[in-house]
């Protein structure tokens, strides 16, 4: 009888051990040493790696979450006052035609109408993205001028509305022949180029 009874419990035994085992735990506590997420995942509280609130909510992350005050779906979170005064120190000197021109305002009122700027991918990815906005923009809309003071001439980004050249595009002469509507002159102007 003992005979019997042993092998159906043995065979019960084996088959919730290998169901144990091919369920296998990703990162976090449950898993051995504490594994991490990659590629920026969460960790969820069930031991399991991904995106969205099933992983990085609040309430489910038990690591590698979102900062709780970050709203992902807005640059704010990424710059703040303080920084986007850090890139842009003298965008308000009395030296710049644009003094007073960009503001922290409205910067995030212009990256709040298009929704997926800054707003999508990874934390590292958008702040990437940010990094590479403000570097083409400051270069456009600045770069002082050689021997500048208050950290360079590099330091002068958002100076300027219109770009820094006084010419006007129009050419006509040996190189060409491509000359402004009478009346008419072309200057490059804003942060972003259209080439």
């Amino acid at each position: 009888m003992m005979k019997q009874l042993c092998c159906p419990v043995f065979a019960t035994l084996f088959s919730l051990l290998l169901a144990t085992s091919a369920y296998q735990y990703q990162c976090g506590n449950q898993a051995n040493f504490n594994r991490v997420c990659e590629d920026g995942n969460c960790c969820s509280t069930d031991g399991f790696c991904g995106t969205g609130d099933q992983y990085c909510s609040v309430e489910l992350c038990q690591s590698q979450c979102p900062d709780p005050t970050e709203d992902p779906h807005d640059v704010s979170a990424l710059i703040t006052a303080a920084v986007f005064d850090t890139l842009n120190p003298n965008r308000n000197d009395d030296r710049c035609p644009g003094h007073g021109f960009y503001t922290y305002e409205s910067f995030l009122e212009a990256a709040r109408r298009f929704p997926e700027f800054g707003t999508t991918g990874s934390y590292e990815n958008r702040r990437r993205e940010l990094a590479a906005f403000f570097g083409q923009t400051s270069a456009l809309t600045g770069e002082g001028w050689p021997g500048a003071d208050n950290g360079g001439e590099f330091a002068w980004g958002y100076c300027f509305v219109d770009l820094n050249y006084t010419g006007n595009y129009c050419i006509e002469g040996v190189h060409g022949n491509w000359p402004c509507v009478e009346g008419k002159s072309y200057r490059p102007r804003g942060p972003i180029e259209l080439t």
